[in-house]
């Protein structure tokens, strides 16, 4: 096997020597760090082709570490090893461009293999280029961006493919800002960035002259700009986002300069590109109108209601602000916000005379009552682009010691976005005026929060949510 550089990453120093020893007697060269932090600035120093890392570690733990790595364009392979208890947070780590990981305890020899494994991946990776499969290529990307539902993360894997493959010196993403303005860097990665990017902003206007995917030469670009640092091949091809950009590699003189055959496959990445976002555009258009129509539904419940106006559209707001607290994605975050809004949707199949009564329910009334999640279900279903909904708001009213409805689940088999909006829905309707109580004070609604800690909620969503509380204070009606 070729020798790389790999970095080991870990707050305990026996482990690290551990590891250190078996990958080199490998042959490879080691670098260690005692955490992310660590990391990210010997990454920044030198290239690595492959870290090694825990998940839990000070200062700045694995995922941390993988998000900026991912963010500054770090073309290294990670593995992350991690105990059973931790192996969801590292799969979600694979969902975010890790390339595998080792569960703890594991013997020496599991660890090699899991090196090499990656490692040789690396290889083939990189040898791509000299026999490149077109439709191979094209397929993986169109499967990576078919799991994403959100434009951060077609970027992100647009670019993260295109690395890949095409193996540049430089990366960037151009977009076109209003009509008739130049298109302006969105994302720069790279070595042929370090020394900065002013020369790349005055070869700018001869980059891009037309739609048409572009290729030049080694030197072609010196006639233009003579700052440029070196003779360099450099591929461009449109990328429509929005009003519409460019999707630019670059290798210096010093590689392989590009050929017709890579603009060729660069263009069919762009053009995958290009329909994924308009995919989302239409989808998201459609996503409005949809909740446009629900939405009218929240409106109608709420009117039959004087007590809960603004209700939904308040636990949607402090959904968002609880799961920024919690580290949550852009996606999830959005998730909750509409789950939010729609929670309550069932009610409109509620009679008047229960919603509004004063005094408490019967029985019956409350057998009647326990319906609306199921027809909040049932109303959402309906709409396919809102399927991810579904199951947050048919069980936004199950305890998590199994004593809640519909189903009675316990614990961790409620889904976790629903436990959440079980917890901000609580401290909306217990701080605003009902038919059946006045509002407590933010002071007694926390006390109550906490005590039905791990018995109607989620305790450590409770933590968070009263560490939002604490500091933000929020939008209260009282």
């Amino acid at each position: 096997m070729q020798q790389h550089t790999i970095l080991l990453v870990d707050d305990e120093a026996g482990i690290l020597d551990i590891y250190r020893e078996v990958v080199e007697e490998e042959g490879h060269t080691v670098l260690t760090a005692g955490n992310g932090r660590e990391a990210l600035d010997m990454l920044a120093a030198q290239p690595v082709d492959l870290v090694v890392s825990d998940i839990r570690m000070p200062v700045l733990d694995g995922h941390a570490m993988l998000d900026e790595m991912r963010r500054r364009g770090m073309d290294a392979d990670v593995i992350f090893l991690t105990g059973y208890a931790t192996v969801d947070s590292a799969v979600q780590c694979l969902s975010r461009g890790a390339s595998d990981y080792l569960e703890k305890p594991f013997n020496v020899f599991k660890f090699r293999d899991k090196v090499h494994a990656v490692l040789n991946k690396r290889q083939q990776r990189r040898a791509q280029l000299d026999a490149p499969d077109a439709l191979g290529l094209v397929h993986n990307l169109r499967e990576a961006i078919a799991a994403h539902s959100d434009f951060k993360s077609i970027v992100r894997e647009l670019l993260s493919h295109t690395r890949k493959v095409f193996d540049p010196d430089g990366l960037a993403l151009y977009l076109v800002g209003s009509k008739g303005a130049a298109p302006s860097p969105k994302v720069v990665w790279g070595e042929a960035f370090r020394g900065g990017c002013d020369w790349f902003e005055a070869a700018a206007p001869h980059l891009f002259t037309s739609d048409d995917p572009a290729l030049f030469s080694p030197g072609e670009l010196t006639a233009y700009v003579p700052d440029c640092p070196s003779a360099v091949s450099v591929m461009c091809a449109p990328v429509a986002m929005g009003r519409g950009g460019y999707l630019v590699v670059m290798r210096s003189c010093e590689s392989r300069a590009y050929t017709s055959a890579n603009l060729s496959l660069l263009a069919l990445f762009a053009m995958h590109g290009t329909s994924a976002f308009e995919t989302l555009r239409v989808g998201r258009k459609m996503q409005e109108m949809n909740l446009e129509i629900i939405t009218s539904h929240v409106a109608s419940v709420e009117a039959k209601d004087i007590y809960t106006k603004g209700h939904s559209e308040r636990v949607g707001q402090y959904a968002v602000l609880l799961g920024r607290q919690m580290g949550l994605p852009e996606r999830e975050l959005e998730l909750l916000r509409f789950a939010g809004i729609l929670h309550d949707v069932g009610k409109i199949g509620i009679p008047d005379e229960i919603l509004n009564k004063a005094g408490r329910l019967t029985e019956d009334e409350f057998a009647r009552m326990r319906q609306h999640p199921a027809m909040g279900r049932d109303i959402v279903s309906k709409i396919s682009s809102f399927k991810e909904l579904v199951p947050i708001i048919y069980h936004h009213h199950e305890r998590v010691d199994g004593a809640g409805y519909p189903d009675g689940l316990i614990g961790d088999s409620i889904p976790f976005l629903a436990r959440l909006i079980s917890v901000v829905d609580g401290f909306e309707a217990m701080t605003s005026d009902r038919s059946y109580q006045k509002a407590r004070s933010v002071e007694d609604t926390v006390s109550i929060l906490r005590g039905n800690a791990g018995t109607q909620w989620d305790a450590a969503i409770v933590d968070a949510w009263c560490d939002v509380v604490h500091k933000e204070f929020l939008f209260l009606p009282n």
